[in-house]
Order: C-alpha cells, then sequence, then structure tokens
C-alpha cells in the first residue's frame, strides 16, 4: 500500500484539473493504471465496498442496521481453493406468520460486468418482503470470484462461418426492431458449415460446464437446495443452462435480455439442405429470430470487430493494451451513457462505478473468451437456447428487456410463445426509458417488476 500512496503522489500534479462530465483526466487514470498494475484485486475490492455503501449504508454491518442486513462473501468451492465472490442482502424482519419465507433470489451479471452493476437493486428488491435473502455472484474470472489468466480448452473448431451477401441490397426493418437490416439474399458454402459444426456442441458443453457447475458447487456450500435465478445476457444465457442441467435447483427464472436465444444460420442445430448442384447454399433472410435464416446483427457488423473476434482478440486485450487511455476512454464512455439517465445520485458515485468497471477488466482472465468459444461474431449463440428450452422444467419464467435494448426483444416474445406452447408459464415484458443495462437504467421499474413476477412485497 505504500507504493500505492507513493505512485498517487508522484501523479497528482497531472490531476490538478477539474474533473469533466465526459469522465475522468488522464492523470486520474494514469493513477488508477498504476494501482492495477501494483494490486489489481484490493483496488477492484475498494471499489466495490465503495459502490455497495452507496446504495445500502448498512453494508458491512455484521449485525445489520435497522432490520437490513449486506456482507460481502467468498466461498470456496473446490479443493485448489478458488472462490466465488458473492453479496447476500437480507431482509432480517419478522415474516408474517401466515406467510412462507420466500426462495433466495440469486442474481448472475453479463459478460464485461460483475455483481457491483445491480447495486441500484438490492435494497429495493428486499426492503418490502420481510424474510427475503439476495443474492449477487461474480461469474468465474469476472469481478473478484478467482481467475486465471487462460481458458483450459482444446478448441480445433472452425472459427468462423463465412456468410456473404451484396451489401447494396442491405434495407433498414425498423418496424420490427430499430437495429434490424436485411440483405435481398445470402449466401453460405454447405461444405464448409459441415465442418464449422464438428466439435463445436462438445466445446459448448464444456464451457458452460465452468459456470454452470460452481454455481451448483456453490449452492451446495451454501446449503441451499433450490432458488429463484435472475440473468442478466450472459448470465441469462448460463441460467437457462444452468435449469436445463439442474432443474430440481430452480424454481422460477428472471431472464433480463438474456443472449443466445435466437436461431440463426450459425446455429450447429441449423438444417441446411444440401444444394442440388455444388455447394453454395442461396437464402433469403428472415426477419423472425426463430428462424435459421435471421442475420440479426450481421449486416451491421464491423468487419475489423469480426476479425478480432475470430483471432481471439477481445475489447479487455485492448483496453489493458492502451493503459491509461484505455482507463480514460472507459470512464469517458460510461460517464457519458449515464451521466444523462438520472439514476446517479452524486458525480462520486457515478465515478466510483467508472473506476469499478475498470479495476474489473484491467487484469487478464479465462472469462475474457468463453463467449468467442459458446457464440459467434455476430454474438448470437452456436447452440441458440430456442432450441433447448423446451426442456425446461421450472415453475415459471419472466423474459424482459429494455425498451431501447440493442438486443432483439422478438427472441423474448418468441421464447414466451414456444414456451407457452408447450404448456409451459412463460411472461414477457418490458421496462421503460431503458436499454440492454435495463436494470441499472430504470432500477425502480426493474425492481417492481421482478418483485411482482416473484410475489414479493
Amino acid at each position: 500500500m505504500r507504493a500505492i500512496s507513493r505512485v498517487t503522489t508522484l501523479f497528482r500534479c497531472y490531476s490538478t484539473i477539474p474533473i469533466p462530465k465526459a469522465g475522468l483526466p488522464l492523470g486520474d487514470c494514469t493513477i488508477e493504471w498504476v494501482k492495477s498494475l501494483i494490486s489489481q484485486e484490493v483496488m477492484l475490492q475498494d471499489q466495490q465496498d465503495k459502490l455497495m455503501k452507496f446504495a445500502m449504508p448498512y453494508y458491512g454491518q455484521e449485525k445489520g442496521v435497522d432490520g437490513f442486513k449486506a456482507v460481502n462473501e467468498k466461498i470456496v468451492i473446490n479443493g485448489s481453493g478458488d472462490t466465488i465472490n458473492g453479496i447476500r442482502v437480507e431482509n432480517l424482519k419478522d415474516q408474517d406468520t401466515m406467510g412462507k419465507k420466500p426462495l433466495p433470489l440469486v442474481m448472475l451479471h453479463g459478460y464485461g460486468a460483475a455483481l457491483g452493476l445491480f447495486f441500484k437493486n438490492f435494497h429495493g428488491l428486499v426492503k418490502d418482503q420481510p424474510g427475503s435473502t439476495v443474492y449477487a455472484l461474480d461469474l468465474p474470472g469476472f469481478g473478484l470470484s478467482s481467475r486465471k489468466p487462460e481458458l483450459d480448452v482444446m478448441d480445433e473448431t472452425l472459427k468462423h462461418l463465412h456468410i456473404q451477401f451484396d451489401s447494396q441490397t442491405v434495407e433498414h426493418y425498423k418496424h420490427i426492431h430499430r437495429s434490424l437490416r436485411m440483405p435481398d439474399m445470402f449466401s453460405l458454402d454447405y461444405n464448409e458449415f459441415e465442418n464449422y459444426k464438428k466439435g463445436q456442441k462438445e466445446l459448448i458443453e464444456h464451457v458452460e460446464s465452468i459456470y454452470i457447475d460452481v454455481l451448483k458447487r456453490w449452492l451446495d456450500a451454501k446449503l441451499i437446495d433450490k432458488i429463484d435465478l435472475l440473468g442478466h445476457s450472459f448470465g441469462g444465457y448460463m441460467s437457462i443452462a444452468f435449469a436445463l442441467k439442474y432443474p430440481e435447483r430452480v424454481n422460477k427464472l428472471v431472464l433480463v435480455s438474456p443472449g443466445g436465444i435466437e436461431r440463426s444460420p450459425y446455429a450447429i442445430t441449423n438444417k441446411l439442405r444440401k444444394p442440388k448442384e455444388g455447394t453454395l447454399v442461396e437464402l433469403k433472410p428472415s426477419g423472425n429470430p426463430a428462424d435459421y435464416r435471421f442475420l440479426g446483427r450481421l449486416p451491421v457488423m464491423s468487419s475489423t470487430f469480426m476479425k478480432f473476434w475470430e483471432k481471439d482478440i477481445t475489447m479487455f486485450d485492448l483496453l489493458r493494451l492502451s493503459g491509461p487511455i484505455g482507463a480514460q476512454k472507459l470512464t469517458e464512455y460510461i460517464f457519458s451513457k449515464y451521466n444523462r439517465n438520472n439514476q446517479f445520485n452524486s458525480y462520486e458515485e457515478l465515478k466510483t462505478m467508472s473506476l469499478y468497471m475498470y479495476h474489473c477488466f484491467s487484469k487478464a482472465s479465462f472469462s475474457d473468451r468463453t463467449i468467442l468459444k459458446i457464440f459467434s461474431p455476430t454474438v448470437v449463440a452456436k447452440y441458440p437456447m430456442l432450441d433447448r428450452i423446451h426442456e425446461l422444467k421450472v415453475k415459471e419464467s419472466l423474459w424482459i428487456y429494455g425498451e431501447f435494448d440493442w438486443m432483439f426483444n422478438s427472441c423474448g416474445e418468441e421464447a414466451v410463445k414456444e414456451l407457452t406452447g408447450y404448456g409451459k408459464s412463460a411472461k414477457f415484458d418490458v421496462v421503460s426509458r431503458s436499454g440492454h443495462n435495463l436494470y441499472l437504467d430504470s432500477p425502480e421499474e426493474f425492481n417492481q417488476k421482478v418483485k411482482k413476477f416473484l410475489q414479493w412485497k
């Protein structure tokens, strides 16, 4: 810590300019960058604790305050001493003697995130429901959970499936979704697709098991038999995978703008027909995410982004290579995104979240790359959940999206349609004035919709 103090003093001379609303000054970002090199975990723990205290003044008080308690837990989940970092928030007030204590709610964050981003939701979820408990976990390799630099898996699959189309024919179908654009036709090679499918299912199941088996071990360590499970984006995808593998452990599912739902030409379940002549298959695209001809974001994807994806280069690699400049650009992005939604009570709160996010990604982790193994470069699942949800055995599921979500909310509508067709209970909902991070954009409305679904007060 003395080294950190000396570094802070050394760079303080660069930080005399008032901090602009656009983000943090380069001097401050240089300090944070050096701190991350010295002790990333210490810095991240500090920012996590600060963030929790903004939302829950009782955070860290072992006996609780005024009937509420919030503590940080690190649970060992294997013989190697690996841990899962979590926050436990409880309403300690006596439950109505006629009422049944609600099941614990476990919250899983998305890719490029960590449990701290739920800080606006914790108290709002438990405040009116006596006996309620909410857990938020850092998935393996994210946040303060144990991480290792590389993903220990053999991957000999074809990195990319080449889909061709004439960009001059691309039209905007904003009546379906504001991000949907489609060409007249597209084509792919049948033989290449057959090679692309080889080994994918085994790889996908292996990567999924890294996350869902850890969640099962965490539940076992906590002596928790059954939960209500909430997952956002990548965490939503893993929540479905967990419920499919361990149906006896999940009561209700809350899927918050979940990833990997839609079908697409990249789906290994796509039953592509071999052409009568040659190997090129030509198809007309569809605007329906239940169709394997759904191209999603492909027509608007950056070729640079897709090349990086194919070469296993992530945005976090670029962030770390950029040093203090990368830290500054990240804070600029966070400030510009959240400064305008009036959900942050102070500049310090927004600054803390920015630094929390930076320190989450300043150290390499195998989880930086797991998404590259199970999703295509257009960010659609190789093994879509629409082809698996018929096996769900949960009591009920809620599919909830942001009004301005970049995810195709029609995926959720289609999932609900298919589930109800299987005789299962499923609901679709939208949170107003919010995007993909709807729980952070409109926390009060989000909390109310989740509590209503869980039948909490």
